[in-house]
């Protein structure tokens, strides 16, 4: 599927924003201490949206994507708190709980919720709100499923 990143399921896009009790978006997004590429969450999971993508780093603007397969669209991507990145800067992957690593240019299946950069808040740091192409989204993994070469 060139053009965009998999999505399947449902409350994608817009709609998968996941809001907490009073509606407000998610926050608590922070930068990991040892490598700022890698941005964390406290979100508690519960999105039904599935994603599929490559895993990319861009070291112009210092952020992690997953890209579709023509790297046309780039969706910012935000890690479970436990994540710990691979590799120094620049990372060679991310180390995400309840599944194990996931190395740069893998295609990553998994589970989560998407969001614009207006609906999380100020907690989401400017520079990866830039990052995102094309019809690129803010992505909150909540779970990965696999990691494998190709699509």
């Amino acid at each position: 599927m060139a053009g965009a990143v998999l999505v399947i399921g449902v409350g994608v896009a817009a709609a998968a924003c996941d809001a907490d009790d009073d509606g407000d978006a998610d926050e608590g997004v922070t930068r990991h201490e040892a490598l700022s590429a890698l941005l964390l969450h406290d979100r508690e999971g519960g999105e039904e949206a599935q994603f599929a993508g490559y895993l990319r780093y861009r070291p112009d603007e210092g952020c992690l994507v997953l890209t579709d397969e023509g790297d046309e669209n780039a969706n910012v991507v935000i890690w479970p708190r436990d994540s710990q990145p691979l590799g120094d800067d620049p990372p060679t992957g991310v180390e995400v709980p309840g599944f194990g690593e996931v190395a740069l240019d893998r295609w990553v299946v998994g589970n989560g919720g998407f969001a614009q950069p207006e609906d999380v808040g100020d907690d989401l740091p400017e520079s990866a709100a830039d990052c995102r192409t094309g019809h690129g989204e803010i992505l909150f993994i909540d779970g990965v499923a696999e990691a494998r070469d190709e699509p």
